[in-house]
């Protein structure tokens, strides 16, 4: 079977068709790593309430975000206990201090989450066994996916070697005694797990009389918005807000992608890749069209139709499609390999963007090949004579 005309014009040429085929490459990969980067935003965003084991919790009415949650009267989680269906109430304190690299001395900043070790609600966020290392206020774990800049004694992740070192928290000196995982994101460097003790010990300003978030565990059997609206309604109180946890895993997401220049800035990118791409392919395309007016002329003249030579163009601009998108998802999952590797941050090839990036560059090749079909209409019989 003969390869359609539209296939034939693209083969005719491998020097321009190759040109093509990396540009939309190019776009293609570009597309990926922006929309990779928007869904680590919203992936990072509830990196610290994701794993924690509750279902109501309270906060400050100035709330920003985890790494800036502001202060709660710790009172306010005692009256909330007493809501019936409450099983533990527990605080949990999170703030940025200042890590320095014991290697060059720069500074850089990591999230500290001091917490009760013996509580079920941080139970997933270290092992007993981890838990039990914190004895002293200034013992810490390190999150084992923190970024390599804040110099591990080995490879380019924390471990076991750096157990017993001594790093300046701060103002603070204290002592790695173990690991655990949480996952960086785009507020700090790194994460540290200390007790309530050791919060209070890294941030001498800090009230025991307060807390940055109160968490609440729930019975089994209990409905949590049906909760959280009786304490809210036992609170009463301007500065107290109170949310169940899929609320508050909304308000985070929320508050990265679209109320800081995080979603504007990647949803731009992929914007910017989609126009670059669709220049590039109206460039190729218009040219193959100027290059071959005489023979769409021809065609015109011995009778076929505006819409046979139409597809002409269109079935160039949709191989095209699919010989950038090919190599493009490949540079894009080693662009992706790399980032998430040397970022620490959770960037994978998804599905979602796969299907999205794909429908993109589809849509941008046979934009270009619209737009070039203004030149095949310009192709008239009369000029032949």
């Amino acid at each position: 079977m003969p390869a359609p005309l539209g296939l034939k014009n693209l083969m005719h040429n491998g020097r321009r068709t190759l040109v093509a085929t990396a540009g939309v490459t190019f776009a293609v990969a570009l597309m990926f790593l922006q929309l990779g980067f928007l869904q680590t935003a919203e992936t990072t965003a509830t990196t610290v309430y994701k794993p924690l084991k509750f279902d109501v919790c309270l906060i400050s009415k100035d709330y920003h975000f985890a790494a800036d949650a502001r202060s709660v009267p710790r009172f306010r989680l005692y009256e909330a206990a007493s809501v019936p269906g409450v099983q533990e109430a527990q605080p949990l304190n999170v703030g940025i201090n200042q890590w320095r690299n014991p290697h060059n001395g720069e500074a850089s900043p990591v999230m500290v989450l001091g917490v009760d070790p013996t509580s079920e609600i941080f139970a997933s966020l270290a092992s007993a066994e981890e838990f039990a290392l914190l004895t002293a206020p200034h013992y810490i774990l390190i999150d084992s996916q923190t970024r390599p800049e804040l110099g591990p004694a080995a490879g380019d992740r924390f471990g076991p070697a750096d157990a017993g070192r001594e790093i300046e928290l701060g103002i603070r000196t204290v002592r790695i005694r173990g690991t655990f995982v949480l996952g960086a994101g785009f507020a700090a460097a790194g994460a540290v797990l200390t007790s309530d003790s050791g919060f209070g010990y890294l941030f001498p300003g800090h009230s025991d009389d307060s807390m940055s978030v109160g968490l609440l565990r729930l019975e089994p059997d209990a409905d949590a918005p049906r909760v959280a609206r009786q304490i809210n309604a036992l609170l009463d109180d301007e500065d107290v807000l109170v949310l169940t946890k899929e609320q508050i895993l909304e308000r985070e997401s929320d508050r990265w992608v679209e109320q800081t220049s995080y979603g504007i800035i990647f949803r731009l990118g992929c914007f910017i890749a989609f126009l670059v791409g669709t220049g590039i392919v109206y460039q190729i395309l218009s040219s193959d069209v100027a290059n071959h007016r005489a023979e769409y002329a021809t065609l015109r003249a011995i009778g076929y139709r505006n819409s046979y030579i139409n597809l002409v163009v269109l079935q160039q601009a949709i191989a095209l499609a699919v010989l950038g998108t090919i190599p493009g998802i490949g540079v894009a999952f080693l662009l992706y390999t790399l980032t998430a590797r040397q970022a620490r941050i959770p960037i994978s090839l998804t599905t979602t963007n796969v299907l999205v990036v794909v429908g993109l560059t589809l849509a941008m090749c046979l934009v270009s090949g619209l737009i070039a079909l203004r030149k095949v209409r310009q192709a008239d019989p009369a000029d032949l004579f």
